[in-house]
């Protein structure tokens, strides 16, 4: 239950971070002019961010935020004395 609660969190973090990033990327932008070079890893920072990193980092990206909830879940359960 918590492992999930947990999860869940780290999920809406990532996504709050990324349109924060997304939000901040086209206001500069409509001021500047230079928001529309911008990319996190190969994918541009935009509106097809969540669809472009499920393309270009299937497998490695997933395995990789399993690996970070369970190292989460790791640290933060109690260890069991016998």
């Amino acid at each position: 239950m918590i492992f999930r609660s947990l999860c869940a969190l780290a999920f809406a973090t990532i996504a709050r971070g990324q349109a924060a990033l997304e939000y901040a990327a086209k206001s500069g932008g409509a001021l500047s002019g230079a928001g529309a070079g911008i990319h996190v890893g190969a994918c541009p920072l935009d509106s097809t961010l969540i669809p472009c990193v499920k393309q270009l980092y299937p497998g490695a990206f997933y395995i990789g935020v399993i690996a970070v909830c369970l190292a989460l879940g790791a640290l933060l359960l109690p260890k069991r004395r016998v």
